[in-house]
This record gives structure tokens, C-alpha cells and sequence, in this order.
């Protein structure tokens, strides 16, 4: 599996919900991993990520919170577009599958 990461600066949209010590690291600009889709909540359907180093202690932050981001790694900027095209028409069938998955036998 392909690991992928980015160069950016943590700036983030909304500072109400940020966590523990995170807003003393706002501007901050390194090395962030992909950690996992983010699966409910406002953000839901952003990319999560961690930054590589431990001492920036911000837990996870959603992709729309990272600025002028470098990808670094083998995925590019067409691959996160591709992944979110996906995700997009994932949720636009969502609810037909939800309705088959209620009228067939298990």
C-alpha cells in the first residue's frame, strides 16, 4: 500500500473546535499522513491527517484545514480528486443501496 503524505501548513477554518493544545500550533507547516476517511460529523467525507511529527500535538485534522499543500508522495492531487469523484458517487447511490439492502432477503 502507497503511503501517502503532504507538506502544509495547518490552518484551520473554524478554531472552536479545536482540541487540547492545537492552536499553538496554528501556521504550522511539515510533514502530514493520511490516517483515514473521516466518517461522520462536519466533516465527513475529508481525508484525516496526522502530522508526522509527535511533538505537534494536534490529534487528527480534516484535509480543508491544511494550506498550500505539496503532495510529497506517490498519490498526486489527481488521485485525491479521483478518491473524492468516487467517494462523491458512493454517497449520490447511497440511498438505492440502502433501499435494496432493506427489500432483499439476507
Amino acid at each position: 500500500m502507497r503511503r501517502h503524505y503532504v507538506t502544509a501548513t495547518f490552518q484551520p477554518k473554524r478554531v472552536d473546535d479545536l482540541q487540547g493544545s492545537a492552536e499553538q500550533f496554528v501556521g504550522y507547516r511539515g510533514l502530514w499522513f493520511f490516517a483515514w476517511v473521516i466518517e461522520d460529523g462536519p466533516y465527513e467525507g475529508m481525508l484525516a491527517y496526522v502530522p508526522h511529527d509527535h511533538k505537534v500535538n494536534v490529534g487528527w485534522v480534516p484535509d480543508c484545514d491544511l494550506a498550500d499543500v505539496e503532495y510529497d508522495s506517490p498519490w498526486s492531487a489527481r488521485d485525491v480528486a479521483v478518491y473524492r469523484l468516487r467517494r462523491a458517487i458512493f454517497e449520490a447511490v447511497r440511498p438505492v443501496l440502502d433501499w435494496l439492502a432493506k427489500r432483499l432477503p439476507a
